[in-house]
């Protein structure tokens, strides 16, 4: 091997000791700051390890049953037996009357404020009367409620009840109400889930009908719904239980706490809604021996004009 070869082996052999030598020194000196994210993260741009617990965060149920709680009691249209129903008056009273929540009934009016009131015209509550989509935030000045619980009062909108609830720690059943044609548009779903997200309620609240149809719009829309049912044979009962299993429902309302001593509900239905991750009430239940029963084969609420306990 001639004198050349040998020059050219030996600068070969020194640059790349000296290439290693500086890359090892870089890479114990180079820190995170010396180079700009660009938007990519440590985990190939999935999200920070903060965004990964909000997402799991999210996921959580809205509802987790616990079978094993004492029955809780809702206010009926608010505490209707001591004032006007569905008024702010009557969601105070019932939280000064230890309810434990309320259920309220809501309409989309034509200009797609969502109030709250029973009847599809005002006549029962209202000197002038109008077609309960007719009345809105700006014109219900005009349509005063008074009976002989409170006069003057205004209808109110599902935002201010909400507002009442969240600071009273009310829990809420709103009752979606129709009138022939006359049926929630898309715009009025949006508002009522913005707003119960509004009020970080989407634990604390359910959206009920008897109509399935009505309820499908809230399916996926990260709000709790649920089915109330008249005194139908047991089979139709159960088919109600599966469509809410199904798609994601938690609550199912039988429309009067007298039906659940029939062969075919009480504690059998009771257990079948437990069993599948239900809550199971009742509408007006109307006095304390009601109450009693309903607490004694483990239903999970009752609606009532006054409290009982």
């Amino acid at each position: 091997m001639n004198k050349k070869v040998l020059c050219l082996m030996l600068a070969f052999v020194l640059a790349v000791s000296f290439f290693c030598t500086s890359k090892e020194a870089f890479a114990k000196n180079v820190t995170d700051s010396d180079y700009p994210n660009y938007g990519m993260n440590d985990d190939d741009g999935f999200g920070t390890d903060d965004e990964d617990e909000e997402d799991e965060e999210d996921d959580d149920s809205l509802f987790d049953l616990d079978p094993d709680e004492d029955i809780e009691m809702y206010g009926h249209r608010g505490y209707s037996g001591a004032y006007l129903e569905n008024s702010i008056p009557s969601i105070v009273g019932a939280a000064q009357a230890s309810f434990d929540g309320i259920e309220i009934d809501i309409w989309e009016s034509q200009n797609g404020d969502i109030m709250v009131f029973h009847d599809y015209n005002t006549k029962r509550f209202c000197k002038r009367n109008t077609y309960i989509w007719k009345v809105n935030k700006k014109n219900r000045k005009n349509y005063l409620m008074s009976d002989s619980k409170g006069k003057g009062i205004v209808i109110p909108t599902l935002d201010e009840v909400l507002s009442v609830a969240k600071d009273n720690d009310l829990k809420v059943l709103c009752h979606i109400k129709t009138y022939k044609k006359y049926t929630l548009t898309s715009r009025g779903v949006d508002k009522i889930v913005n707003t119960i997200q509004k009020y970080k309620m989407q634990k604390n609240t359910v959206i009920f009908t008897s109509k399935k149809s009505d309820l499908k719009p809230f399916v996926n829309k990260g709000v709790r719904i649920g089915i109330v049912a008249g005194q139908y044979e047991r089979s139709t009962i159960n088919s109600h239980i599966r469509w809410l299993v199904k798609n994601g429902g938690d609550t199912l309302i039988i429309s009067s706490s007298l039906t659940m001593r029939d062969d075919d509900y009480g504690e059998d239905l009771v257990d079948m809604c437990h069993r599948n991750g239900i809550q199971i009430g009742t509408y007006n239940t109307m006095d304390q021996d009601e109450y009693n029963y309903l607490k004694k084969i483990n239903v999970d609420f009752a609606m009532t004009n006054n409290p009982y306990r």
